[in-house]
């Protein structure tokens, strides 16, 4: 597992490329300010779609390397507390690189990347000594010729055998023809091989046994259907139950809910999918998501603005129930 540390700041939506491709049990935490608030669909839709889990730590003030500070600050606090996982700072900014140095001394698996998806360059080998490694590693064509040629004297047993090749190779151009001949000679001995397992298999294909009763239903006739569709009514009785579960949020905050968004006139359908999303919710960032799903990014926005200290509410008397 990972936890990734966004300068989006410095790096924008492109630090943020790879993010849909993450695991579940990684964890995404921006950092932006004031400077740059916007993030656009196509990357909000890949964070929602990602299985890790996003956070965002918003820093109000704009003075130099304000965000920076209080990023290497919050690395240090999840160091601190124990964190075990892989630890990952997505900035341009190499002044970073003088953390990653600090905790890198002190056994910790942390590195600087430009992107979510960087693949990290110390693993990859430079192309010039690649180059070189394998120029020497192949011998040039003068060099390939003197070896060859100082093997064959130095095995002279070889080359006296050599004139006994013709006759090898004589037999050698026979065998083509018989190895046709012998391949024509199994194909139809497999062909005829197969043939009483076909006529064996053919009876099964069509299974005469069942006629009757195909007849048998076709003259129970209107019964049959009568049974089938009783059969049918049962099963939709069952199902029924499980579509019409009423919303566990308590009538108090319902009533705080309707009063928020009393001037948007909702259809009760509605409430009901709100009070749904409130109390199915770990945090804002899960609600909001919800509340885009279902009613789209400009109206799913306004409905989380207007009920969110009503979540926070809700949140912290489960917390004081625990």
């Amino acid at each position: 597992m990972s936890i990734y540390l966004i300068d989006y700041e410095n790096v924008h939506e492109s630090g943020l490329s790879g993010v849909v491709d993450l695991p579940d049990g990684d964890r995404v935490i921006v950092f932006y300010g004031d400077k740059i608030k916007s993030i656009s669909f196509d990357v909000h839709v890949q964070m929602m779609n990602s299985k890790a889990v996003v956070e965002f730590i918003e820093t109000h003030k704009t003075a130099k390397n304000y965000l920076d500070f209080q990023l290497s600050t919050y690395l240090g606090f999840l160091i601190g507390r124990g964190s075990n996982e892989d630890l990952v700072i997505v900035s341009h900014d190499t002044g970073f690189d003088s953390v990653v140095d600090f905790w890198k001394e002190r056994g910790k698996n942390i590195c600087r990347r430009e992107n979510i998806s960087e693949i990290r360059p110390a693993v990859q080998e430079p192309v010039h000594e690649k180059q070189e490694k394998t120029e020497n590693k192949k011998p040039s064509g003068s060099a390939r010729q003197k070896k060859n040629t100082a093997q064959k004297a130095k095995n002279p047993a070889e080359n006296t055998q050599k004139p006994k090749n013709p006759a090898e190779t004589a037999q050698k151009t026979r065998n083509p023809a018989e190895n046709t001949q012998k391949a024509k000679s199994l194909a139809e001995n497999t062909q005829k091989a197969k043939s009483p397992a076909e006529t064996e298999q053919k009876p099964k294909a069509a299974p005469r046994p069942l006629q009757p009763a195909v007849d048998l239903a076709a003259e129970a006739g209107e019964p049959v259907k009568a049974e089938q569709e009783a059969a049918e009514e049962s099963t939709v009785k069952e199902k029924k139950p499980e579509t019409q579960k009423k919303p566990d949020l308590p009538e108090a905050y319902r009533k705080k809910v309707r009063a928020a968004l009393r001037s948007d006139k909702l259809s009760s359908g509605n409430y009901t999918t709100i009070y749904r999303a409130i109390s199915g919710s770990k945090d804002k960032l899960s609600l909001n998501n919800t509340l885009v799903k279902a009613y789209g990014s400009e109206k799913g926005g306004e409905v989380y603005n207007r009920i969110r200290d009503i979540f926070a509410e809700y949140q912290a008397s489960l917390a004081a129930q625990r």
